[in-house]
């Protein structure tokens, strides 16, 4: 597996593609960037949204058009997907004309590309259906988990009672995943357990 970082347009965010080598098959997380194209000879599988906030969800349509790949996203966030108001497109001045349903997964379900299995931890608290999906060893984490830090509560969606919930599950993990976060640097989250205030001492 491969992963590739590329730099959103809103509020530095963090876009990734991730290689399965063997398929040739991809994944793009979080397209707050558009890609215009993919590393020779690969195919992209699918798009998934860690949550349905404009910087994550910026250019989702269009690149589900470029590479005519599904959009995937937790069933608890579609009302902020469909809505400019909650996603925070409109704050961000950008109107869309339409806006297409993603395909949905609810909690406990695996998705996959290639030889590689796409677990989607249900991690609400920024939003009701923000996810962490770890594929393999790596855990793209979206803005549930940052470097030294956790997402906001304080936007559409946040709740501060789900959130310590959500920060409990991961420090509650003994596998010691490379943290990808939607913002900010990489990490891993035995260094997030033993530092970052909101993880550490929790469990």
């Amino acid at each position: 597996m491969e992963i590739q970082r590329f730099s959103g347009d809103l509020y530095e965010e963090n876009t990734y593609l991730v290689l399965e080598p063997q398929s040739r098959l991809c994944v793009l997380i979080d397209p707050g960037r558009f890609v215009e194209a993919l590393p020779e000879g690969y195919t992209l599988d699918k798009i998934l949204l860690t949550h349905a906030h404009v910087d994550h969800a910026l250019h989702a349509q269009e690149c589900a058009e470029r590479f005519s790949a599904p959009v995937y996203l937790h069933r608890a966030d579609l009302p902020l997907y469909r809505a400019d108001a909650l996603s925070l497109f409109a704050q961000a001045g950008i109107r869309r004309e339409t806006v297409p349903d993603p395909i949905v997964f609810d909690d406990g379900e695996e998705l996959s590309f290639g030889t590689l299995r796409i677990v989607p931890i249900h991690t609400p608290g920024h939003t009701p259906g923000s996810v962490c999906y770890r594929i393999d060893d790596a855990l793209f984490s979206g803005d549930m988990l940052m470097r030294g830090t956790i997402g906001r509560i304080d936007l559409p969606g946040g709740n501060r009672g789900e959130m310590f919930e959500s920060c409990r599950l991961l420090a509650s993990m003994r596998e010691d995943p490379l943290v990808c976060p939607g913002h900010g640097d990489y990490s891993t989250l035995r260094h997030e357990k033993e530092t970052n205030p909101y993880l550490r001492g929790i469990v």
